[in-house]
């Protein structure tokens, strides 16, 4: 075959690589980013799977031009955990009222050396939460009845981070005894606080008020989301997550709170799962 030919086909087979890649990603991803990913479906199972595709794309294609391939065909690896133990959080066996049970503590996030060597950021893209749970199924408050409006209890996340890391925004020593999943960390953890709320955690989510069947909640927070979240999340109870993305950092781990408050409040938890997608 000439050169002539060759150089008549190459840029046709990138310029078919270019328009066929993202779509064949793609598909190996959920069909709708908000949806639970089923245990079929294939997900890059860490950062080094990511970075052999990077690695084989950059042959062909501007290497600002596979990042966003990669991305738009959301070829992320994920970190998931789940729990199914049923735990009632009763507000009048806790001190003043107020009950808190750290439930679920996701695997940590990789290193920054995993994730492309020292002084790599953790670029988190979405974080889903699946929570099925509900409260002692009676109130002397009818007009909030089945709404969110009204009810004491709910779920928080919480951000754990080493207790060797630099610069953290605030923070208090905690210990993890139950819901732990992963590798048991080499020392402490810090709890890194939200700044925008008095206790420090971020609100995932509220339970329907006087329920006395269990209700399945989705609860999706994204990078770069919009602040209408907030409006919507009065109407379903769910947290809007603002700050909770951008706080995350190699190392780190999700944790997951029951809450109940005030005599006769009691948080009924069915089972919670949490998947994060991270771009590497």
């Amino acid at each position: 075959m000439s050169i002539d030919v060759l150089d008549g086909i190459v840029p046709t087979v990138l310029l078919c690589l270019l328009f066929l890649l993202p779509a064949y990603l793609k598909s190996l991803q959920a069909p709708h980013p908000q949806a639970l990913p089923s245990d079929k479906l294939y997900y890059p199972s860490s950062p080094s799977d990511v970075f052999e595709v990077r690695r084989f794309l950059v042959k062909f294609l501007p290497p600002e031009l596979v990042n966003t391939i990669i991305d738009d065909a959301g070829y992320w690896p994920r970190i998931s955990c789940s729990s199914a133990e049923r735990r009632a959080v009763i507000a009048s066996y806790y001190p003043r009222y107020n009950a808190a049970l750290r439930y679920l503590v996701t695997p940590a996030f990789p290193s920054s050396e995993e994730l492309g060597g020292r002084g790599a950021r953790l670029r988190v893209k979405q974080v889903n939460f699946k929570i099925r749970s509900n409260d002692q199924g009676w109130t002397s408050d009818l007009m909030h009845q089945g709404t969110y409006s009204g009810s004491y209890t709910w779920f928080e996340a919480t951000i754990l981070r080493p207790e060797q890391a630099p610069e953290l925004l605030g923070w208090r020593r905690v210990t993890v005894a139950l819901g732990f999943h992963g590798r048991r960390p080499s020392g402490p953890l810090l709890e890194v606080k939200n700044p925008a709320e008095p206790d420090g955690h971020w609100r995932v989510q509220t339970n329907r008020c006087a329920s006395s069947v269990p209700v399945d909640h989705d609860i999706v927070w994204q990078d770069g989301a919009s602040a209408d979240l907030q409006e919507a999340g009065e109407e379903n109870g769910s947290g809007d997550g603002a700050g909770f993305i951008e706080t995350l950092a190699p190392g780190d781990r999700i944790g997951i709170i029951a809450r109940a408050m005030y005599l006769g409040w009691v948080n009924l938890v069915r089972s919670v799962e949490v998947v994060v997608y991270y771009a590497v």
